[in-house]
């Protein structure tokens, strides 16, 4: 059966130009296994940002992008956050077997959102063998899952994949989106967890070690003057690229890249609305010139990094950027691979830039990558 994905914030906007209500659970399946015993939930590492912004979710997104605080990181695995109101949210916890996948969200007033595949909408399931990870050898597989009503929306895009032998060991990352109409408020966020990355580790004192992978999370746009959408426009979708990073451990620091970005799920909110899915809904991937440089930052003796606002540069030829700045943050997995490195780093970042003609986007992702001798 064909399914139709729509990413968690394409589906956000159409919510908001329908202002429609929601739907019923889904028993559709995370991957089509027998379940087993779910793990137990996993605390999380946060880094926040907030604004002052008022009025309804998407005209709080409409003003300037660039107007977010940041704060310092929360340890766990790697949970980034944004949002329009002032407080700050901790934690965040999944859970996974193979046919159920949960993401407790924490909100910004203090509660929590669930998402669970069992009781949740399912909008696409894919499943990756093993030979088609572009990361590791393990199995893996990709989910959208949201639910409705009124007045709220919450929706997540996660990949997750596991170990061959032991689905407890498993490694999920993924973005989402909160909307309340009434509070009015927006929350977005990106995150990594997993077991491998929930406590310190020690780094070797010594050599390098290349980590290629993936990188995938939500963006938001408004367009100036300077592309081929009318002026006001405001876009969101989604992102994909490949990363590639170094970790020095003689000096104790770590750099990167990411590259060969596509966009996808991509809905444009015209400056006066009207938003249609025939017109301004477009599902399919785009590829861009577009590159983020994480500039070196420094590895913490617990096997955490963390970059400031100033450390992860965009960039792109076909757009005159006039500033561009973000932040990283990750930890290095607790499993060595045979050469005695952390076989695997991940971790979350967020990129603002603004052009000369003033268009303006905002980028939170997260990333992961592995050595070439992860098993």
């Amino acid at each position: 059966m064909q399914v139709l994905r729509l990413g968690a914030l394409a589906l956000a906007g159409i919510l908001l130009s329908a202002c429609g209500g929601g739907g019923s659970g889904s028993g559709s399946r995370v991957m089509d296994r027998q379940p087993i015993e779910t793990p137990p939930p996993m605390t999380s590492l946060s880094i926040e940002e907030t604004g002052g912004r008022t009025g309804s979710p998407i005209a709080s997104l409409l003003g300037n992008l660039s107007e977010v605080n940041n704060n310092a990181p929360i340890f766990g695995s790697v949970l980034y956050s944004l949002d329009t109101g002032t407080s700050r949210p901790t934690g965040l916890e999944t859970t996974f077997a193979l046919d159920r996948l949960t993401l407790d969200i924490p909100r910004t007033n203090g509660t929590t959102t669930t998402l669970d595949t069992d009781r949740d909408i399912v909008a696409d399931v894919t499943n990756v063998l093993p030979q088609g990870n572009p990361v590791t050898n393990r199995p893996a597989g990709s989910v959208t899952v949201y639910n409705a009503d009124e007045r709220t929306f919450t929706a997540s895009t996660m990949l997750v994949e596991w170990e061959n032998d032991d689905v407890t060991n498993y490694l999920a990352i993924g973005h989402w989106v909160h909307l309340d109409l009434a509070a009015p408020g927006v929350e977005i966020g990106a995150f990594i967890d997993g077991p491998e990355f929930d406590n310190a580790v020690t780094p070797p004192v010594m050599g390098t070690a290349t980590y290629r992978g993936i990188a995938t999370g939500a963006y938001l746009s408004t367009h100036g003057t300077d592309t081929q959408t009318p002026t006001g426009t405001f876009e969101q979708g989604e992102y994909d690229g490949r990363v590639q990073l170094t970790a020095d451990f003689g000096t104790m620091s770590i750099s990167g890249r990411l590259d060969q970005v596509g966009l996808s799920e991509v809905l444009r909110i015209p400056s006066g609305g009207g938003a249609t899915l025939e017109n301004n809904y477009f599902p399919g991937r785009v590829a861009t010139d577009y590159q983020v440089v994480f500039q070196p930052t420094p590895i913490m003796s617990d096997g955490t990094f963390e970059g400031l606002r100033q450390d992860a540069v965009f960039l792109s030829e076909t757009l005159n950027i006039a500033e561009s700045e973000g932040d990283w943050a990750g930890r290095f997995s607790t499993v060595n691979d045979a050469a005695g490195n952390p076989r695997a780093v991940a971790g979350a970042h967020r990129v603002f830039f603004q052009t000369t003609g003033n268009t303006q986007a905002l980028m939170t992702g997260a990333f992961y990558g592995a050595t070439e001798r992860f098993e």
